[in-house]
């Protein structure tokens, strides 16, 4: 499965960022890959209109599974979920606790 979150640095110690239109990075992963994980620069967070649109269109176009971020709005989640993507609200985890979770399968939703 590929994983996107929404982070607030490019670090594993970050914690998952507010939303998709303010975040500065999104962690890409796959759980099948223990170790191949990239963080992307957010281009869309300075954009003053419309910026969750041109986020979830990026996260589409990157063929992610699931988006993990802290809240979302109407837009994106319409969008996102159009596109078979599903999503998470997981405010304030560490990013190495959600690639743990994922890649050992032990990720449910009451975390």
């Amino acid at each position: 499965m590929k994983i996107a979150v929404t982070a607030e640095k490019d670090s594993l110690q970050s914690l998952v960022a507010s939303d998709i239109k303010h975040t500065a990075f999104f962690l890409i992963f796959n759980t099948e890959d223990q170790t191949n994980y990239r963080f992307i620069k957010n281009l869309y967070n300075r954009t003053i209109s419309g910026a969750e649109i041109f986020c979830s269109q990026f996260l589409i176009e990157q063929g992610i599974d699931l988006l993990i971020c802290g809240e979302f709005n109407n837009n994106s989640d319409q969008m996102l979920m159009l596109a078979g993507i599903k999503i998470e609200k997981k405010p304030g985890i560490k990013l190495t606790n959600i690639i743990k979770r994922y890649i050992k399968k032990e990720y449910n939703h009451a975390d």
